[in-house]
């Protein structure tokens, strides 16, 4: 990883840190996450996130805090998702 993209990251996470996004999971990139469970089935599933930036720092790794609906107050791998843009 070069200086300069790092910066790059560090200037977007620093842009999304504080906004509530929908993101999609279309991955999982660990079998030890949550929603890689055998019993779960959520590929392709939409969920209203924001940006920890306390979690990210104390996991070593960018992730997102779902803020809505079953599954509120879980955790998302920032790779594991893509970010729905309404068309």
């Amino acid at each position: 990883m070069t200086i300069g993209s790092r910066l790059v990251d560090l200037a977007v996470l620093h842009l999304i840190k504080n906004l509530v996004m929908k993101v999609q999971l279309v991955k999982s990139k660990s079998d030890q996450r949550w929603y890689s469970e055998k019993n779960q089935n959520l590929i392709g599933t939409t969920f209203k996130v924001s940006f920890s930036e306390e979690h990210s720092k104390l996991l070593e790794r960018s992730v997102f805090e779902i803020t809505k609906g079953k599954f509120k107050g879980k955790l998302l791998d920032v790779r594991d998702t893509k970010i729905v843009v309404k068309k």
